[in-house]
């Protein structure tokens, strides 16, 4: 892909970016486990439509945020095609179909962006999509609301680097539906204290927040070192362009070092610890989640984050440094409890390693100066020397032992689907930091 598609047409190129230049997740899960042919992300089809469901009176609708209206009808839900099963919703008799609405699929089987609009859905998916089943219940639409709120917050603040934005995540809508009316394929999935069962859709912004006046064009993280996939023959093309990470430094006048360090890493572990420190909010900072913002001239601008129902609230840390917080449950709420049978330390612990060491520095970082390497030679060795000093800065403000001493990551496999236990394997001497 060439970068300068980014500037002749941003939309598209962002879109040809999610889908086509995006080597998928490390595990393989993502492709393994996917939406069906015409809806996932590596589909030859430009678009499809959504469906807008009307429940019947039976089932009641509940918003969470900030005006759910500018989004979808009052009374509506968007469910992707998928689920339009018996298995999975209600009866026909006890919905309609309202209408449609055109959708591009992203990296996400199950988050599109609408067309000649610009907002994203993420849309609940009862089968597998990668390790999951993607449910959205009034939980994790609440998480995601509040976890927008405090990142609000702390970058309308200013407390924050320059260099940090987001995608929000400020509405979603819940659809409570009776035990009895249920489908077979979710009539078993866990029910609220009223027997109902919660199917959610949440609501993100195109735009990055805070809002800025000149055009941005937004880079997936993962679409800096992927190749690129040709939908026509189902495969890696045949011609490959230089890594768009690469046809970025060219634009630039620095060295390969001080472009990584200065454009891309500093700037990436800031918004990290930024987020911890002003938000108390962990991100999940994987190659998925995290997208580079450049202007027109191909100046990197800033980092922006998104995905935020899938970011825990640090209990601890908001203590630590004195931030409010308001909770509306326990979901993705991490604090200090027992540590659990077979574990080598508190579940408390080995999130914070997970998230940094595996799902921010083996999912994103190594692989991005990995493929630098290859192109532009540095002494990786020195480069990551710096990396761990740049980090030390924001450690220091962090509770005592918020990491522990080794680092931690998994096998690329199922744990739900293969009904196993989650086994974390531990390593010696943490990369960065």
């Amino acid at each position: 892909m060439d970068l300068e598609e980014f500037v002749v047409n941003p939309r598209a190129a962002y879109l040809k970016a999610e889908r086509y230049l995006n080597s998928g997740s490390p595990s393989g899960l993502s492709q393994r486990y996917t939406t069906s042919e015409r809806t996932q992300p590596r589909s030859s089809t430009p678009s499809f439509e959504l469906s807008i469901i009307r429940f019947g009176d039976d089932v009641a609708l509940e918003d969470v945020g900030d005006r759910c209206d500018r989004y979808i009808t009052d009374g509506c839900m968007l469910v992707h095609p998928d689920m339009l099963q018996s298995t999975y919703l209600p009866e026909r008799s006890v919905y309609s179909i309202e209408g449609t609405v055109a959708v591009a699929p992203t990296a996400s089987g199950r988050t599109v962006l609408v067309l000649g609009a610009d907002y994203f859905v993420k849309l609940a998916y009862l089968e597998y999509l990668g390790r999951l089943v993607r449910h959205i219940n009034r939980e994790m639409v609440l998480s995601a609301c509040e976890v927008t709120k405090q990142l609000v917050l702390a970058l309308e603040s200013k407390r924050v680097t320059p260099a940090f934005g987001i995608l929000k995540e400020s509405s979603g809508r819940i659809a409570h539906i009776p035990k009895g009316g249920l489908g077979s394929s979710i009539a078993s999935l866990p029910m609220n204290a009223n027997s109902c069962y919660e199917w959610g859709v949440l609501f993100r912004e195109f735009r990055p927040f805070p809002y800025a006046n000149d055009r941005e064009l937004l880079i997936p993280f993962f679409a800096l070192f992927s190749e690129e996939f040709d939908p026509r023959i189902g495969g890696a093309a045949a011609v490959q362009d230089t890594p768009l990470i690469i046809q970025l430094f060219e634009k630039q006048n620095k060295s390969i070092v001080e472009f990584l360090l200065e454009n891309i890493l500093f700037p990436l572990f800031n918004t990290y610890f930024d987020a911890l420190l002003s938000a108390g909010i962990e991100l999940e900072a994987h190659a998925q989640n995290m997208l580079l913002a450049i202007d027109t001239r191909f100046a990197v601008r800033r980092i922006v984050c998104r995905d935020f129902e899938s970011a825990g609230r640090d209990i601890p840390v908001m203590e630590h440094v004195g931030i409010p917080y308001s909770l509306h449950g326990d979901y993705k709420c991490n604090t200090i409890r027992p540590r659990e049978p077979g574990h080598k330390y508190e579940k408390y612990y080995i999130t914070h390693s997970f998230m940094f060491d595996f799902k921010l520095g083996e999912y994103l970082v190594t692989p991005l100066l990995d493929v630098v390497n290859r192109y532009c030679p540095f002494d990786g060795a020195a480069l990551t020397k710096k990396l761990k000093e740049f980090n030390r800065q924001f450690i220091d403000r962090l509770p005592a032992g918020f990491f522990p001493p080794d680092w931690c990551s998994y096998e690329n496999v199922n744990w739900d689907r293969d009904r196993r236990p989650r086994e974390y394997i531990w390593h010696d001497n943490p990369r960065y930091r």
